[in-house]
């Protein structure tokens, strides 16, 4: 087996193309190459693996390409576990920028002259993580992930104050083309909010709090594309049902829906 790497490694020769191709060598040789070649360039690159440890021989006209293609393969090439080269594995992380856009649903307050639908949430641009765990070509489960985020209340237009939620919400997906280059999916499941950092006060009126958590349902549909092996552009819209009541003195004076449409856009890795 020595011997045999030795063969490869004194027998690389510089490679001159004029196409844009990634090739990785699959095997069970403990040698992987991955060559990189670029069109309009005499750029010449070829990326070596052996035993893990990467060995680059990197020649070029254009040292800023050069540069930005090199990093591009050796972050691919290193990415890409060993089982995504018998194909789609069982899991799917995907990193995703978020848009939430608020029913602003609540119920009147007629004691002090409130009218329906007057109490509103602020919309927001935040990040995601997402787990998928495949259990067949078809089936898979979606848990959504974020840190708490922080929202602006305003009553009848005026800020009232803020508060934070964390929502973690857990998706049963059915996915349609699951061998296809665009890969559409729906799923359903469970949101769960948790409330925190409650900070509204109506002057004349005073302190106001909402509840702890919410528990509603969620709906998805969206679609991963493929653009290269194991990896992927995600676009998703989901509709999740968060509530909750607005408390004054520990008594519920109104309910508020803010039941938001989620849409987002990310990258997603599958191995």
């Amino acid at each position: 087996m020595a011997s045999r790497r030795r063969m490869h490694v004194s027998e690389i020769r510089t490679i001159q193309v004029h196409t844009i191709c990634v090739c990785a060598a699959m095997g069970e040789t403990s040698l992987t190459p991955i060559v990189l070649f670029l069109t309009e360039r005499r750029i010449r690159i070829v990326l070596l693996m052996v035993e893990g440890k990467f060995h680059t021989s990197i020649r070029s006209h254009g040292m800023r390409l050069l540069r930005l293609f090199s990093i591009l393969g050796l972050l691919t090439a290193a990415a890409m576990p060993a089982a995504a080269q018998s194909g789609d594995g069982p899991w799917m992380i995907r990193v995703r920028g978020l848009y939430l856009l608020p029913a602003d649903q609540s119920d009147a307050i007629p004691s002090l002259n409130v009218p329906a639908d007057a109490i509103t949430v602020s919309t927001k641009v935040f990040p995601e993580l997402d787990i998928v765990r495949f259990f067949n070509a078809n089936i898979a489960a979606e848990l959504v992930l974020t840190y708490p985020q922080q929202h602006d209340v305003e009553l009848s237009g005026t800020n009232i104050g803020t508060f934070k939620h964390l929502p973690p919400t857990l998706l049963l997906q059915y996915h349609l083309m699951p061998d296809g280059v665009v890969r559409p999916y729906l799923g359903a499941g469970v949101n769960l909010t948790l409330l925190s950092s409650v900070e509204l006060n109506v002057p004349g009126v005073g302190a106001l709090d909402l509840e702890d958590s919410s528990l509603g349902w969620a709906a998805q549909v969206g679609a991963d594309i493929r653009i290269m092996e194991g990896r992927f552009l995600n676009l998703d819209v989901k509709k999740v049902a968060i509530g909750s009541d607005v408390l004054a003195g520990g008594d519920a004076v109104s309910a508020v829906g803010v039941d938001p449409w989620l849409f987002s856009v990310g990258l997603g890795v599958r191995f």
